[in-house]
C-alpha cells in the first residue's frame, strides 16, 4: 500500500538510483569518520525534537479555535501571559514558534555541512545555539525560561552546546594536523626533486 501511494517500485533500479543520486547530492559521496557520524546522529535527534516541538506548538496556537476546549485554553494562555507580564502572550508565542522552526531548519542544514566535513558548519550551528535562548527572552522574557522551560530542554540544549564545542575543538586540531602534514609532504617532495637535479659545473 505504501509503495502504491508513493508510486515507487523498489524493484526498479532506476527508482533506487534516483534516490541514491538525491542522497549523494545532499550528503556527498564520501561517508565521514565515526566521530563525525556519531555527532551528526546525536544532534540530528536533538534538533529534530526541538524542530517538531515548535511545529506542534505553532500549529496548536495558530489553529487554537479548532481545538476542543479552545475557550479554556485561551483563558489559560491569557492568564499565563498576565503572570509573565507579556502583552498578547499568544501572538508573541506564535511568532516565536514560527521563527524557531526556521532557526532549527538552519541548524539541520548545518548538520548536513558537518556530515560533508565542510568547516562552515560552525556558522550555521553555533549561531542557532546562541540565538535559541536569546529569542525566547526577546519574545517572552527571562521568567519564561526559568519557570516554563522543562529540565529536559535544559539538558538537551546543554548536551548539544557542549558536544558541539568539543567536536569543534577536535575538528580544528585535526585540520591543523592535516595542514601540517600536507606542508611537510610538499617540502619533502620539493627537497627530493631538488636532489634529483644534476649539479652544475
Amino acid at each position: 500500500m505504501i509503495k502504491e501511494k508513493l508510486n515507487i517500485d523498489i524493484n526498479n533500479p532506476d527508482a533506487l538510483s534516483l534516490m541514491q543520486r538525491l542522497f549523494r547530492f545532499v550528503f556527498g559521496k564520501d561517508r565521514p569518520d565515526l566521530l563525525t557520524r556519531s555527532y551528526f546522529f546525536t544532534h540530528l535527534v536533538a534538533a529534530s525534537l526541538f524542530f517538531f516541538w515548535y511545529i506542534s506548538a505553532y500549529l496548536s496556537i495558530h489553529f487554537l479555535e479548532n481545538i476542543r476546549g479552545a475557550l479554556r485554553l485561551k483563558k489559560m494562555i491569557t492568564r499565563r501571559g498576565v503572570e509573565l507580564g507579556v502583552d498578547n502572550f499568544r501572538e508573541a508565542y506564535e511568532t516565536l514558534a514560527f521563527i524557531m522552526i526556521i532557526v532549527w531548519i538552519i541548524y539541520l542544514a548545518g548538520l548536513i555541512l558537518l556530515w560533508r566535513k565542510n568547516k562552515i558548519y560552525r556558522y550555521f550551528m553555533f549561531p542557532v545555539l546562541i540565538a535559541y535562548p536569546l529569542l525566547i527572552v526577546f519574545f517572552l522574557n527571562i521568567t519564561y525560561i526559568l519557570e516554563d522551560v522543562s529540565l529536559f530542554d535544559y539538558v538537551l540544549y546543554l548536551i548539544m552546546l557542549v558536544s558541539l564545542l568539543v567536536y569543534y575543538w577536535i575538528d580544528k586540531r585535526r585540520r591543523s594536523r592535516e595542514e601540517e602534514d600536507a606542508e611537510i609532504s610538499v617540502d619533502s617532495e620539493s627537497g627530493e626533486a631538488a636532489a634529483a637535479l644534476p649539479e652544475g659545473n
